[in-house]
């Protein structure tokens, strides 16, 4: 999830949503996860490809009790990816897409 999402909950939706409460392995920021769907790439000694943009739901809104959620994070809710390799992802490393050979 894009830490910039979290700062727009906030701004746009009166919305205060921590990171840990967002239930996501992983937050960025300055990465257009909407951009690395069907792309390799790698954080850390981590290889990933993106398959989709994460959708949220009903059950994530009832859970943390915040009414409106759900639809403010509709088609911003983050990226599932496949883990392609074993490997140490650490607090500040860079995203970036690795070239198709």
């Amino acid at each position: 999830m894009e830490s910039e999402v979290v700062d727009a909950l906030k701004r746009d939706y009166d919305i205060h949503l921590s990171f840990g409460e967002s239930r996501r392995n992983l937050i960025t920021r300055g990465v257009a996860l909407s951009h690395l769907v069907g792309k390799t790439f790698q954080v850390g000694d981590v290889r990933l490809r993106g398959l989709r943009i994460n959708e949220p739901c009903q059950y994530f809104e009832k859970l943390l009790n915040r009414p409106g959620i759900e639809k403010a994070l509709l088609h911003r809710s983050g990226l599932n990816a496949e883990v392609l390799t074993d490997g140490t992802i650490q607090v500040g490393d860079i995203v970036s897409e690795v070239e198709s050979t």
